[in-house]
């Protein structure tokens, strides 16, 4: 039997001599299909690049729908007034709005009102980084997030949580970095990277005994989009984890003092004023229902524009059956023995609950979907790969071939592939996932971690050599077919929000 460290892919190696050569489908798989697969998303990474290549950093203008680091620009003027001693207005849509102008070199009338929605301690990171120029500051923003997407990958395969070594492990990043939410992340200047990091820190401390010294830090980062903090905070009270829920209520408590002390405490008032008010707003500010998913966005897109009051009731009580089995899983004595699966019903609940979830924020899906497709049984892993490639595909059909028409109801299917991900893991939990995973049992005869192969092994570089081929035929021929997907993206939002952008902005 080889050994992982014999056979660098972690693939079955190709047998020389003493043996004839296999003719299954499974051997053709893994010869041939996964070299396509690493071809296939390193074309769509390098492709995707060129949207991100360096732009006059801007937010889009009424009438036109063009971002390049839009939501950075609002990090940045909440960072310049409390530079110019104006923190008391960060929360007032309408002097952020002029404040972003300023710094885009535009008018305020001509550009969409994108508000400050985050916590006010972040402020103080905001500040420092605003001190600098727009465009070196775009700069150390997005290698800070690149910096805690590489860190949280790297922490969580040193404690051997992932499986991402050889052309496996190429694949499975390779096909997060290459998805619609990672490149939304960047294009926007969102700060969703360190909420994976953050992530990353929660399932380590929580659930892989490293303590409160990860799961405390990794909370305080995702309460910067406090939605998020909901699902994880309800799992550990329910656990009784008081000790580490005293801790983060302290963090908290710190944080909030400081930009009490810094900024007086109605900066408190205006942040819960402004959350109260964004709770009634749609297709205005930022806020637009049409592009988000979860619940929320799930409900419009089948009952459409109207019916306000019986589309909160309905999302709220999705909600609502959400958190009743997060509690009832969280309950259970042995929830810890499955810690990947309870990990990926807390990562997907959390994004369903959350009432404005925009696409870079589905790049948190990736995380639990890497730790159940790079470890844990065999038929699983294939099983949690397809669940993976479905939502990677599914992302894509959202905003090229749904919502062409505004005003139209469609299903949702992004949604619907949160809600499922949240049912298998949730079986998964309970041991009653085998008859799903079994339809993945002819790929795992063959599609082994131990290869039966004998003595010298056909290298891994071998599909690797032949994927960095595939990748280059299709840069030759396919070259600017996902970078026109990704436009599609834009255009598709451009095209819902239009008819609302004359009503944006004071």
């Amino acid at each position: 039997m080889l050994r992982p460290s014999e056979n660098w892919a972690g693939l079955p190696a190709l047998p020389l001599a003493g043996r004839a050569v296999r003719t299954t489908l499974p051997w053709l798989v893994v010869w041939l299909l996964l070299p396509a697969l690493f071809g296939g998303l390193l074309f769509a990474a390098v492709e995707s690049a060129q949207a991100l290549a360096p732009q006059p950093i801007r937010i889009s203008r009424a009438g036109t729908y063009d971002p390049y680091m839009d939501d950075f620009v609002v990090f940045y003027a909440a960072g310049r007034m409390v530079n110019k001693g104006a923190a008391s207005s960060v929360y007032d849509p309408d002097e952020l709005h002029r404040e972003e102008a300023i710094a885009v070199h535009g008018q305020a009338g001509a550009i969409i009102s994108l508000p400050y929605f985050n916590p006010p301690a972040l402020l103080f990171g905001f500040a420092a980084v605003s001190m600098l120029p727009v465009a070196a500051a775009a700069v150390v923003f997005t290698l800070i997030q690149l910096g805690a997407f590489a860190a949280a990958l790297a922490v969580l395969a040193r404690a051997r949580l992932l499986g991402l070594s050889g052309l496996g492990g190429a694949i499975a990043v390779l096909a997060l970095v290459a998805s619609m939410p990672f490149h939304e992340v960047l294009l926007h200047g969102q700060i969703s990277l360190a909420l994976f990091a953050a992530w990353a820190a929660i399932y380590l401390g929580a659930f892989h005994g490293k303590g409160d010294r990860w799961t405390v830090p990794g909370l305080a980062v995702l309460a910067l989009k406090p939605q998020l903090a909901i699902v994880p905070l309800l799992y550990l009270l329910v656990r009784r984890r008081w000790a580490t829920l005293a801790r983060f209520a302290a963090v908290e408590a710190a944080c909030t003092a400081l930009a009490v002390v810094a900024w007086g405490p109605g900066i408190l008032v205006d942040f819960v004023a402004l959350l109260k008010a964004a709770s009634g707003w749609e297709d205005q500010n930022g806020i637009w229902v049409d592009v988000m998913f979860g619940w929320n966005a799930l409900v419009r897109d089948l009952v459409g524009p109207q019916l306000h009051v019986a589309r909160s009731v309905v999302s709220g009580a999705l909600s609502a059956a959400t958190l009743a089995l997060i509690a009832a899983l969280a309950h259970r004595r042995d929830s810890h023995r499955k810690p990947a699966e309870t990990f990926a019903v807390l990562v997907f609940a959390s994004l369903l609950v959350s009432p404005h979830l925009f696409s870079q924020d589905l790049v948190l899906a990736g995380l639990p979907l890497l730790l159940l497709a790079t470890r844990g049984p065999d038929r699983e892993r294939h099983a949690w790969a397809l669940f993976g490639v479905l939502g990677w595909v599914l992302t894509f059909i959202h905003f090229r071939f749904l919502h062409t028409d505004p005003l139209a109801h469609d299903v949702n299917f992004v949604s619907l592939w949160l809600t499922s991900g949240v049912a298998v893991a949730a079986l998964g939990m309970t041991r009653v996932l085998d008859a799903w995973v079994g339809l993945t049992r002819p790929l795992h005869r063959d599609l082994r971690w131990h290869s039966p192969a004998t003595r010298r092994p056909m290298s891994g570089l071998v599909p690797l050599l032949l994927g960095l081929l595939f990748a280059g035929f299709l840069v030759a021929t396919r070259g600017g077919d996902v970078a026109r997907t990704f436009a599609a993206a834009v255009n598709y939002k451009y095209h819902v929000i239009a008819p609302n952008i004359a009503n944006d902005g004071p």
